[in-house]
């Protein structure tokens, strides 16, 4: 082989290994073939991906404290303020974002996850059809919660019942605040919001449990501050 050939072969090796590179690897598959991304928030919060029945999700609990245009997102730390407050706002469980809020997220109450500016660009909150889709593909009311939480109980607390985390989704237990400000559950339960309004005080949300393997829709008080996944096609 000639120096001019050996060239031109080495560079078509690199231009096909740039191109894999930058147009083969935006989707990235694990050994099951199960897709898996990255998006990141506004404050440069990265978070993980799963493509789950053709939609995309969160693969963790949301923690962004400021709106896609820049704005704070009033932040709420006091019960008395919590239980009178009853606008777009969040806090982190115990009013501690160092220990609570890096690994299960914040708390939002339900006029946040209804402004359209929650989410990053091309994601939203899911409402309630999506979330009982999600949990029809994962085997109904009775099997989901096992396969959307994450196994062990590094996070959850024992026995994390039915716990296999097969879909990806990696649902972890951020607790929630009641109406009256109290904290709860935290290890124990996760409830995430959907945008669905059933009434003037309450709105559909997706629980899963510690002692149980099952997901269910639930009705919830709009003044509550509960856990947000975003999704998008």
């Amino acid at each position: 082989m000639n120096i001019l050939n050996y060239i031109r072969l080495l560079k078509m090796a690199l231009i096909a290994m740039v191109f894999i590179c930058c147009f083969g690897c935006s989707d990235k598959s694990d050994k099951d073939g199960i897709k898996k991304g990255t998006v990141t928030d506004i404050e440069g919060n990265i978070y993980k991906t799963i493509k789950i029945g053709g939609f995309w999700w969160m693969a963790e609990n949301l923690r962004v404290t400021k709106y896609t245009d820049g704005k704070e997102i009033t932040h709420i730390r006091g019960n008395t303020e919590w239980e009178q407050f009853v606008f777009s706002s969040y806090c982190w469980y115990n009013n501690d974002s160092l220990f609570w809020g890096t690994v299960y997220g914040a708390l939002y109450k339900w006029p946040s996850v209804i402004t359209g500016r929650l989410c990053p660009e091309g994601w939203r909150v899911p409402s309630e059809g999506e979330w009982s889709y999600l949990i029809s593909i994962l085997g109904g009311e009775g099997a989901a919660g096992g396969k959307l939480k994450e196994a062990g109980t590094e996070h959850w607390l024992s026995p994390n019942k039915g716990a296999t985390n097969e879909s990806g989704f990696r649902a972890l237990p951020g607790g929630r605040r009641d109406k009256n400000g109290t904290f709860l559950s935290i290890r124990e339960s996760v409830t995430w919001w959907s945008t669905s309004e059933i009434d003037d005080a309450s709105a559909y949300s997706l629980s899963a449990y510690y002692k149980y393997s099952e997901a269910n829709i639930l009705i919830s008080s709009k003044n509550a501050g509960y856990s947000v996944r975003c999704m998008k096609e």
